[in-house]
């Protein structure tokens, strides 16, 4: 079972979002983290739904087969089923933002990137300090 958190962050003036993704196992250590950057993106809506899509890929990529989605803003959950085929298992939760703040810090960070970065097993520092105060092992509804 992984669980899959995402979050974006939209800068208007320039039309770019970028997603931040990270995967958890059921002891709730992250398996990998990513920061993927989107242009000619209109709206904070449409970079919610590509950080959802990148979550979806990051999952198929890494071959996760039973997958929980977890995002802080319940109209995208709703929106977003179409990759389900990929999966043996995928539903979709709704977090509060206190239970995302890995997902929002890298989207954050991401502003700094020009392209598409991933981490395996190994996070900078930042995440793991969003990973602590996150307390995402306390009680994980898995």
């Amino acid at each position: 079972m992984i669980k899959v958190n995402f979050d974006a962050s939209f800068i208007a003036q320039y039309h770019l979002s970028f997603s931040g993704v990270v995967a958890r196992n059921a002891k709730g250590l992250i398996m990998v983290v990513g920061i993927i950057p989107h242009h000619f993106v209109t709206n904070p809506d449409m970079a919610e739904i590509y950080a959802c899509i990148d979550a979806l890929k990051l999952a198929r990529d890494s071959r996760f087969i039973t997958v929980i989605i977890e995002e802080d803003v319940l109209t995208i959950i709703n929106k977003v089923h179409d990759m389900r085929a990929f999966f043996s298992s995928l539903s979709f939760s709704y977090v509060g933002h206190s239970r995302n703040m890995v997902a929002h810090v890298l989207a954050h960070e991401g502003r700094g990137s020009r392209g598409p970065r991933f981490w395996i097993e190994e996070v900078p520092p930042i995440v793991e300090q969003a990973s602590l105060k996150e307390n995402w092992w306390v009680n994980p509804p898995i």
